[in-house]
């Protein structure tokens, strides 16, 4: 449990800002090419937008739910969940 609590605090941030980069590229690569893959692309980048900003939401409410899951309360000094998770 403690490491899906560090996945959601230290792996999901890089992920989502990895996905907000490909999408940005996806949109801008699409409107170079005609109508068809120009439509393509901008679905493309909207489901990778999506999936960034869910990665985002986990990985600020994912903590506090793997905590309150796990029964402990509270945040430690450093302010995260996942020191307090027990395993």
């Amino acid at each position: 449990m403690k490491q899906i609590c560090y996945l959601f605090e230290g792996l999901l941030p890089i992920l989502a800002f990895v996905l907000f980069i490909l999408a940005g590229v996806a949109y801008a690569v699409g409107n170079f090419f005609g109508a068809e893959m120009r439509a393509k692309a901008i679905g493309y980048a909207m489901n990778m937008l999506t999936g960034a900003i869910i990665g985002l939401i986990l990985s600020i409410i994912g903590p506090s739910l793997l905590s309150a899951l796990s029964g402990t309360t509270g945040l430690t000094a450093a302010g995260t969940g996942c020191a307090r998770i027990i395993v």
